[in-house]
């Protein structure tokens, strides 16, 4: 498929022209996820990294809805209306997720990149640290898992992710442990269950976390990038599955005590080959079917979407029950994120690329319930709208009430957010 002339236009009423940019320093910033308060307030958080990649902080803003920074935000900070972080003074850092909880706090997920341990940072509202989580406000998990063999350490290779659960406490799913082993390295996935505080909950397996892992554990490995809470307390985590000869895109569904559901997909599993995956996102349908959202290389990157049932089958109403495998302009193509719009269509952000750019470009696309392109959508149901002259990437979407689009990433020396009208 080629590109067809562009007809989605950025909202004037948002940013410049549809587009607010940000530079702090000389540091290159890009965005990793995007959120929207029922307010209709922004909340962006992404990472600020140095040119030479010696350091590296997380940062957080939040915009009005027109696409400005609410400089009440972290009034404080060098820079007011933005918060620079690291979850420890002086060592690099990145997030990778951003919640804003029911108290309306603001919850980062990300990585201590010295150790790779997972952290979390929590903030008031104000943007102030919230001293009553953790040690000022951050939680590292250093914990080793006890049941894994060869001195393993805890380190984080993938990316962690966090949701609040109704009772105000906090899980936090990473790929914790690694273990040298004769097939090579080992990794393994823990989802934790913290209290509000940030303290691990031992009420949960007497341990505060369980593992992710399938029958044979010391000969595979499992990685998680993505968890939701289904609507009857069950968790249900996303990422990959390596026999050590092949990687499998990943489903698995535990109880909320840490017991394998084995009525989910083949005996508490849905593994799905494809080549050399990478996941990145599983959203909810209304309706409870699930969406993996994810790219791979073959040996070019390719985007992919799954759709299961909520119970772990393959969903016959998507794609005919097939993994759905794209290439835009039938080049690189990456999938980054997404999110269904009010009529259950399936958006996603991502990087293509334009014909004749050897770099890459943000995408938008959209796809209909079925898995086609929805060819309302700028007539051919995608766009690569080009928000630098070298380089950008997309990489979180949110869609608003209003059915606009939300979508922010980077460029070769800017972060930015972007509000098309569809």
């Amino acid at each position: 498929m080629s590109t067809k002339e562009r007809r989605l236009t950025f909202d004037k009423s948002f940013g410049t022209d549809g587009i607010t940019y940000f530079k702090f320093d000389q540091s290159r910033p890009y965005v990793t996820s995007i959120t929207l308060t029922a307010d209709n307030e922004i909340y962006l958080t992404g990472n600020n990294i140095s040119h030479d990649r010696q350091q590296s902080q997380f940062w957080v803003t939040r915009l009005s809805n027109r696409g400005e920074v609410d400089q009440h935000f972290a009034s404080h900070s060098p820079i007011p209306g933005v918060i620079l972080d690291e979850f420890r003074p002086g060592i690099r850092a990145e997030s990778v997720r951003l919640n804003i909880l029911n108290n309306t706090d603001i919850l980062v997920v990300g990585i201590d990149q010295e150790e790779n341990y997972t952290g979390l940072a929590r903030y008031l509202r104000s943007g102030s640290p919230n001293l009553a989580f953790g040690k000022s406000g951050k939680v590292l998990l250093t914990e080793i898992p006890p049941f894994q063999p060869n001195n393993p350490s805890a380190v984080t290779l993938y990316r962690p992710t966090a949701i609040e659960l109704p009772n105000g406490k906090i899980a936090v799913a990473s790929t914790t442990a690694v273990n040298v082993i004769p097939k090579g390295i080992r990794t393994v996935s823990v989802i934790y269950r913290l209290n509000a505080n940030g303290e691990l909950d031992k009420t949960l397996n007497g341990l505060g976390y369980f593992p992710v892992e399938k029958a044979d554990p010391v000969g595979n490995s499992t990685d998680l990038d993505d968890l939701l809470l289904q609507s009857d307390g069950k968790f249900v985590a996303f990422g990959t599955f390596w026999d050590h000869q092949k990687k499998f895109v990943m489903f698995t569904r535990y109880t909320s005590e840490g017991e394998l559901d084995t009525s989910f997909g083949d005996e508490g599993f849905r593994l799905i080959s494809y080549p050399n995956p990478q996941p990145v996102q599983m959203i909810e349908h209304k309706d409870g079917r699930l969406r993996g959202i994810a790219h791979g290389y073959a040996p070019d990157p390719y985007g992919l979407l799954v759709g299961l049932t909520k119970d772990g089958d393959l969903d016959e109403t998507f794609n005919s029950g097939e993994p759905l495998k794209i290439y835009i302009n039938e080049k690189w193509t990456e999938f980054h994120g997404g999110m269904f719009d009010g009529n259950d269509n399936l958006v996603v952000v991502g990087a293509g690329h334009l014909p004749n750019n050897p770099e890459t470009d943000s995408l938008v696309a959209r796809f209909l319930p079925s898995g086609a392109f929805d060819e309302t959508f700028n007539g051919q149901g995608w766009d690569l709208p080009n928000m630098s002259s070298v380089l950008d990437f997309a990489a979180s979407v949110v869609v608003q009430p209003d059915g606009k689009l939300l979508f922010a990433g980077g460029t070769e020396e800017r972060a930015y957010v972007a509000r098309l009208i569809p």
